[in-house]
């Protein structure tokens, strides 16, 4: 009797520990989902942003292409990024993880997807900011050091820093990871013609779209390396390879007209130059380009139109008023002889 007595008094005191610790549970759960809230991927402004504030006191030097993996100290006299608001600061620990440190001491572990990482680091070298572009490479590659798009990455950017060496040391990397990937030869190619080592430079770019057939970059930089070489009845056929897979590419088509130019073909350069400017109208280069031709086959009249055309669609463009300049002279038209008000020299315009 009294063993029932005491079941029944302990009862309720149970009923209430396991009220409590369904409570606990249920508080540690809404903390977890706070936190997992906050711990997404951030968007592009949002890291931009953030770098910016750890990067008044974080200083890269230029030519440098390791990153410490430790945690870059704040001064507590740095502006806010925003009035009003907790100052935030992207650090890293030492694994490498981005660090999003309040000014309350509070600190958030924030794992960025590596796509937007790399996303970030393309939008910083086509903008040509490559210390902060090599810097966000550094930091992927440490966590994942067999991407080859970050290889890549990171061979074009020493390439534009005129590192070459470095550039090539990791064009060599992405082929180890990837023996197939035609861009990374052609990256390596890019380095062997710099150095003037054409021989190098056309075994990668030839391989380059063996390995890919339809990779329009490799067979431009293939057309640029034959020119170099002197091999020219080669080179047209790498334009018009690259052309074939892409007719609208305007640049690569007055570039074949120009080859063509060279060769005499002055018809076949004609056409390119006109369907350049049909692909696009605003093209000063071509105009100028197919003036020339102009002047080439006498057609004097039809020259001045065209360098006319091109002045007018870029003030700026020396070539074309020079062109202008030297067809009127020929021609004894001084009275439409064009003075720059600009301050250009106007004995620069014939030569």
């Amino acid at each position: 009797m009294l063993a029932v007595i005491m079941q029944a008094q302990q009862q309720p005191q149970q009923q209430q520990q396991q009220q409590q610790q369904q409570q606990q549970q249920q508080q540690q759960q809404t903390h977890q989902q706070q936190i997992a809230g906050t711990n997404v991927i951030l968007k592009m402004n949002e890291i931009q942003q953030l770098s910016t504030a750890a990067e008044k006191k974080e200083t890269i030097c230029k030519g440098s292409n390791v990153l410490n993996g430790t945690t870059t100290e704040i001064s507590e006299d740095i502006t806010d990024w925003q009035n009003g608001q907790n100052l935030l600061v992207v650090t890293q620990d030492p694994q490498g993880k981005e660090l999003i440190a309040l000014t309350d001491n509070q600190t958030i572990s924030v794992a960025v997807d590596s796509y937007w990482l790399l996303e970030l680091a393309h939008r910083e070298y086509q903008a040509g900011d490559y210390e902060n572009a090599e810097r966000h490479c550094m930091q992927l590659w440490r966590q994942e050091t067999n991407n080859t798009g970050v290889l890549l990455l990171l061979s074009s950017i020493h390439f534009q820093c005129r590192r070459l060496e470095k550039s090539a040391h990791y064009s060599s990397l992405a082929i180890k990871q990837n023996p197939l990937l035609a861009e990374a030869y052609s990256n390596l190619g890019n380095v062997y013609k710099e150095r003037g080592q054409l021989p190098e430079a056309l075994e990668n770019y030839r391989h380059a779209v063996r390995l890919k057939p339809d990779f329009i970059d490799g067979y431009i930089n293939l057309a640029a390396a034959l020119v170099a070489a002197g091999d020219m009845e080669q080179a047209v056929q790498a334009y018009i390879t690259a052309l074939q897979y892409n007719p609208d590419l305007y640049c690569v088509r007055s570039d074949l007209g120009n080859l063509l130019k060279a060769l005499a073909r002055l018809d076949e350069a004609k056409a390119c130059y006109l369907k350049a400017i049909e692909t696009r109208p605003d093209f000063a280069v071509a105009w100028s380009n197919l003036g020339c031709v102009f002047n080439a086959q006498g057609e004097i009249w039809l020259a001045i139109h065209h360098f006319e055309k091109a002045v007018a669609l870029d003030p700026n463009f020396l070539d074309a008023y020079i062109n202008l300049g030297n067809v009127l002279k020929e021609a004894r038209i001084f009275d439409r002889i064009i003075l720059i008000s600009t301050g250009l020299d106007c004995s620069l315009m014939f030569v």
